[in-house]
């Protein structure tokens, strides 16, 4: 977190660019970005260290077998499936609606092209 802070702090005082300070601290340019907006919204905290995962069934599985144990998948529950459902289905429906995006827009290109 002292790297992310100091990096930070020196953004803040435009000591010099992006692109410069996020060379010499040696992370992308994305991560320094995403640095400053989450101090800019939570402070200090927002650059303390996240866990990427968010279902740790599978991480705690791993450690189980890491352990020489075997591993406990829970059998999810009624509700767990139907929220997958949902959530899966509105994945669906986004990526549904992009590809038309994307389809309306060649269209679109298309009919542009034939019109010259």
């Amino acid at each position: 977190m002292e790297l992310r802070m100091r990096l930070v702090n020196a953004l803040l005082a435009d000591e010099d660019s992006m692109t410069a300070l996020c060379e010499e601290y040696g992370v992308s340019r994305k991560t320094g970005y995403k640095w400053l907006a989450r101090f800019r919204a939570e402070g200090p905290g927002g650059l303390a260290e996240r866990s990427l995962v968010v279902d740790t069934r599978l991480r705690d599985a791993l450690r189980a077998l890491r352990d020489g144990q075997p591993p406990a998948f829970p059998t999810p529950s009624l509700a767990d499936d139907a929220e997958y459902a949902v959530e899966a289905a509105a994945l669906s429906e986004a990526y549904a609606v992009r590809v038309q995006r994307q389809v309306d827009g060649l269209e679109q290109r298309l009919q542009s092209l034939e019109s010259r």
